[in-house]
């Protein structure tokens, strides 16, 4: 989990504990404290295991870039003498428009490669799309369709709907993907929606689920607009 501790200046990645009591956590220890380690905006923390190394790994970050860092097996701590390293996305200080300054991070695996999800733009606003890069191993260097480096602010489109007239906009936050039975990926994420927007100083962000297509490359897109599927959307 991320908090922020607003009077220190300061985000913290934590973990808890489940207590098996339903809704009920127990603070178990620090793994990042921005301030400490002179990271800002150290949020959205993604937890993934190497399933060939069986190393761990912490991805997280958001306005100052995506980090990686190595945690202990167990997973409590940080992995001895890790330092986090950006592996993705620019500063807010050099990209004020930030579509090159990345946030929620999300890590899956297709066949042979591991793909770094992230989003871009302003989270509140129809700026906001999903984009992915990828890599063979996770503590290796994440490219986009291109071959350019996420290091450097680059990635590849998955989903945008820039389109003000949309009645869903700004996708954003994809942070799972499931399979059905017929061997099809669908992603999750969030979208705000027209109909909410500036009826209150809140927009909400309903969660979306979508089929992802991978092309011939191995590369992921949501083809269908927003638009487009909420008319074709099944009725309820």
């Amino acid at each position: 989990l991320s908090a922020s501790n607003s009077a220190d200046d300061s985000n913290i990645i934590a973990l808890a504990e489940d207590t098996m009591q339903p809704g009920q956590f127990k603070y178990k220890n620090r793994l990042i404290v921005s301030k400490e380690i002179g990271i800002k905006d150290c949020v959205d923390p993604f937890v993934v295991e190497d399933d060939v190394t069986h190393k761990v790994y912490l991805f997280f970050g958001a306005t100052s870039g995506i980090y990686r860092v190595e945690l202990s097996a167990d997973g409590l701590n940080l992995a001895e003498g890790a330092v986090p390293a950006r592996v993705a996305g620019l500063d807010i200080a050099v990209d004020r428009q930030r579509s090159k300054v990345f946030q929620a991070a999300f890590i899956h695996k297709h066949q042979d490669y591991w793909y770094l999800f992230v989003s871009c733009g302003h989270y509140n606003s129809s700026s906001s799309n999903i984009l992915v890069g990828r890599s063979r191993t996770l503590d290796g260097m994440f490219i986009d369709k291109q071959g350019m480096v996420m290091y450097d602010g680059h990635a590849s489109a998955v989903f945008a709907a820039e389109d003000l007239g949309d009645y869903f906009y700004g996708p954003g936050n994809a942070g799972g993907i499931i399979s059905d039975r017929e061997g099809r990926d669908f992603l999750f994420y969030n979208c705000h929606n027209t109909e909410a927007k500036g009826t209150s100083t809140y927009n909400p962000r309903p969660l979306m689920m979508q089929q992802i297509i991978w092309d011939n490359q191995g590369w992921p897109s949501l083809q269908i607009g927003l638009s487009q599927w909420l008319e074709s959307r099944p009725a309820l």
